[in-house]
């Protein structure tokens, strides 16, 4: 991956984190944005959704099937683009997790709707926030 094309996700990363999480200090993303764009982002496996050639949302796994990020740019929100880039790994998966933080119902609410389930509760140690582990498992390997 392009610096340019990881500084382009961290944007929508940081744009979408602050966004999501009022619960958290705004600092605390910004602070967390240059780790993302060249120690998280280039050490996964992170597929884009473009349109019109602009990067408008990404999901990034990690240990092959845990997804790590899934963000889509705050004003393309709400228009399937997040379903279309869970649809896309789902595709290509058994069974996948990943960890969110329990205030963030809307997320927690979509990747339930996604046929996510709740694993395990645990207090971020960073932040000091409950998140929640979710697992999907495919229905077709189940």
């Amino acid at each position: 991956m392009k610096q340019a094309e990881a500084s382009e996700l961290g944007s929508i990363w940081l744009q979408a984190s602050i966004g999501a999480h009022s619960f958290i200090s705004p600092s605390y993303w910004q602070d967390n944005l240059e780790a993302m764009v060249t120690k998280y982002i280039p050490n996964s496996q992170t597929y884009v959704y473009e349109a019109d050639g602009k990067i408008e949302a990404f999901v990034s796994l990690v240990n092959s099937n845990h997804i790590a990020a899934i963000f889509v740019r705050p004003e393309m929100q709400g228009k399937g683009i997040g379903g279309k880039l869970m649809e896309f790994v789902m595709n290509d998966h058994r069974e996948l997790t990943l960890t969110v933080y329990k205030k963030n119902k809307k997320s927690v609410d979509f990747y339930m709707r996604q046929g996510f389930v709740c694993e395990v509760e645990a207090i971020d140690t960073e932040t000091r926030e409950p998140e929640i582990t979710m697992k999907w498992v495919s229905s077709d390997h189940a």
